[in-house]
Parts: structure tokens; C-alpha cells; sequence
């Protein structure tokens, strides 16, 4: 690619490895720091498109643990009070008909859900997204009647009746109050009815886009998540009207992260001078049924996951660190790459942080050790934070 092209040169002199370069500019309204008294940290992790699907057909497991050899290097990567992930799948006991030949591959089996709740500790989770109508309205409401059962500890939100989409879903993890809303591409998935059937709304609707925002312009919870699956599949640089429209929604509701996924390939991230994050595409998280990436060269052959330490504050969430994890083998069984390949694939990702966002971008340095990509603040409180920057 050319932009790849032209930015390489810098890498090599090692130029876009300035982690700080953002860093000075976050200093709007940041509470002050008492290093006497180290606190304890909320961690947010997040993937983006996972399932378990694959294979043209609905894969039962006997139990939760049939799926556990799939996520056995993921699992202790999955630290966060918040574990947010992009269901990129309907979820089903028993085998849906789809109306899409590649749609077929696109339902999980309940015990994988299952395990991704139970055993991985997946608390928050999108439902909004392009695969969502491949089984129709049963596959929607067969999504729903799943996730009923975890609903004294998941927070999800995308599928739903329109009152319900009207308003963010709303919940607590530990001490912190979360506001969640997820909008996604919906171009075969049904909408919710006026006699009270769920549906998906559509992130490329200009309605359901402002009642969205708007919804999450009304919530008073201090940590405020919005997932959006759009984008173009394969493209790394997100369009001019996408950037525009993520920091205009981030500014009127003052969203503390956005998250963002469908592209299937990594895309730049972004931090206001408030502290808040925009990562406009994740890439593929762990998702059966999509193609082996592996060999697509190292600016397209990963999945990031990103591990993100707020410090909590009577102004709000106080982003200290943030980690950049890249994966490989994400079409079957994640693992963190080696730390040298790790960090070519960090200083990629400057790369496209600063193509995206200029002077917004989110630049990382990389982790001596494990060649993680890391982002510190300045001035630390928690001890999680303090202990990952030290």
C-alpha cells in the first residue's frame, strides 16, 4: 500500500516511536494525583469480531469446555473488570437456515457462548453487525433468548425492540457505572417491528444514528461505551465522513471509548486532549468461519486487542495506560505474536494512527519485553497502571 510505502523510511530511523507525542496535549480537566496513595485501577479489555463458527454449518459442543483448546492463549490475555467483544455471530441450540450461502457459517452453538461468558468473562458485548440477519428474524430472536440468561452479568446491547435501542443499556461492573450502545451494518438483518419484534437498527441510517447519540447524550454513568460495526472490509484508512462522524458523536456524548470493528484488519487509534479513545477498526478478534490472514504481509495479517487502565475520579474516568496486543492466528485459535514480530506490527499501527488522525494520533512505544504497544500517562495513581509503566 502506498501510504505503507511511504511511511516505512521512518520507521527504520525509528522516528515514529515517540510514544509522548500525544501525550502533552491530554492535560484538559485531569483531576490531580496523590503517589501517596496508590489506587486500584477499572481495566478495560477489548477485541473486536469473535465467534465460534465456521465450516458452513452450526458446530455443537457438548459443553462449554469443548471450545476451551481455541482460546487456551487468549484466555489469560482477558484481564479486564470490562472484557468488551463484537458478537459476530447469531446464537443458537439448534441449526438455523440461512437465506446467504456464506451466512450459513455464521451461527455458534449456546455452549460457545457459553464459554466466552463463563470461562472468558466477556461482560459487554455488540450485537449490532452485518451478520446478525443472516438467519432472519429467528436468528435474532434465538441471539436474544441466549443472552437472557446472563442478563445479571452481561451488558449487550444492537439487537433489540425499538424502545429498547431508544435508550443506552445501562449496568455496574465493581464500582463502575457503564453506558453502552452498539450500531452496526444491517442492509439484510430485519428492523424492529411495531407490534414489538426486535431487530437491528442501521449505523448508516441517519435516523437511527442521531436517537443513538442521543441516547447516550442522556446517560449520567461516568464510563460511556458506543460500538460501531461499519467500514469498508480490508481497507485500513477509514473514510473522511466515518472520522468525522466518530468525533462529532464523541464530543455531543461525550464518549469515553469508541470501539470499532467489520473491517477485518487493524485499523489507527485516536486520544482527544480529554483522554478519550477512538479505535476505528480492530480487526478480526477470534472469528471462526473467517479466512486465514496469516500470510497477508505485516500490515494486514494481525488482530489487536487493546487492554485499557482507567483511574476513577469524581470528574470521571481518567485514562493512565493503555496496552496494544497484536494476534495472530485469529481465524481459529488467538495467541499473542512473538515480541519481535509484535513490535514490527506496533510501529505499523503508528503508522496508520498518524495517517488517520494527524495530530489526534495515539502513538505507542513498544514493550521491552513482550513488544506489546503501551501508552503511559505522565502522572500515575493505580497500581495496575503504575506497575505496567514502571
Amino acid at each position: 500500500m502506498a501510504w505503507v510505502e511511504r511511511r516505512l523510511s521512518l520507521i527504520g530511523a525509528g522516528w515514529l516511536t515517540l510514544v509522548l507525542s500525544g501525550c502533552a496535549a491530554v492535560t484538559e480537566d485531569i483531576p490531580p494525583v496523590d503517589p501517596n496513595s496508590p489506587t486500584e485501577a477499572t481495566i478495560v479489555t477489548a477485541l473486536g469480531d469473535v465467534a465460534f463458527a465456521a465450516e458452513g454449518k452450526l458446530r455443537a459442543g457438548a459443553n462449554k469446555g469443548a471450545w476451551a483448546h481455541y482460546t487456551h492463549a487468549l484466555r489469560p490475555l482477558i484481564i479486564g473488570d470490562v472484557n468488551f467483544a463484537n458478537l459476530e455471530a447469531v446464537v443458537t441450540q439448534k441449526p438455523l437456515t440461512s437465506s446467504e450461502t456464506q451466512g450459513a457459517g455464521f451461527q455458534m452453538h449456546t455452549t460457545g457462548l457459553k464459554h466466552l461468558v463463563e470461562d472468558l468473562g466477556f461482560n459487554l458485548l455488540s450485537t449490532a453487525n452485518d451478520r446478525s440477519g443472516n438467519f432472519g428474524r429467528e436468528g435474532q430472536l434465538s441471539t436474544l433468548a441466549a443472552l437472557s440468561d446472563y442478563d445479571d452479568r452481561v451488558i449487550h446491547h444492537g439487537l433489540g425492540t425499538t424502545e429498547a435501542l431508544s435508550q443506552a443499556k445501562t449496568g455496574r461492573v465493581g464500582e463502575q457505572e457503564i453506558a453502552f450502545a452498539a450500531l452496526g451494518l444491517s442492509d439484510n438483518a430485519p428492523r424492529p417491528s411495531s407490534s414489538g419484534q426486535p431487530g437491528q437498527w442501521s449505523v448508516v441510517s441517519p435516523p437511527d444514528w442521531e436517537k443513538t447519540v442521543q441516547a447516550m447524550m442522556r446517560r449520567g454513568e461516568s464510563f460511556k461505551v458506543l460500538s460501531l460495526h461499519e467500514g469498508l472490509e480490508y481497507e485500513q484508512m477509514p473514510e473522511d465522513h466515518v472520522i468525522n462522524r466518530f468525533r462529532r458523536a464523541q464530543f455531543r456524548a461525550d464518549l469515553d471509548l469508541i470501539i470499532a470493528h467489520h473491517s477485518h484488519v487493524v485499523r489507527g487509534l485516536e486520544m482527544d486532549v480529554k483522554g478519550r479513545v477512538i479505535a476505528y477498526g480492530l480487526g478480526n478478534g477470534m472469528l471462526h468461519g473467517a479466512v486465514d490472514i496469516s500470510e497477508r504481509g505485516s500490515t494486514s495479517d494481525f488482530g489487536l486487542m487493546l487492554r485499557l487502565y482507567y483511574r476513577r475520579s469524581a470528574m470521571g474516568p481518567v485514562l493512565e495506560a493503555l496496552e496494544a496486543i497484536p494476534l495472530t492466528s485469529v481465524h481459529r485459535a488467538p495467541r499473542p505474536m512473538t515480541p519481535s514480530a509484535s513490535k514490527v506490527r506496533i510501529r505499523l499501527l503508528n503508522v496508520l494512527s498518524r495517517e488517520t488522525s494527524n495530530e489526534r494520533a495515539l502513538e505507542l512505544k513498544t514493550h521491552a519485553t513482550t513488544g506489546f504497544g503501551l501508552w503511559c500517562r505522565s502522572m500515575l495513581q493505580t497500581r495496575q497502571a503504575i506497575d505496567l509503566c514502571s
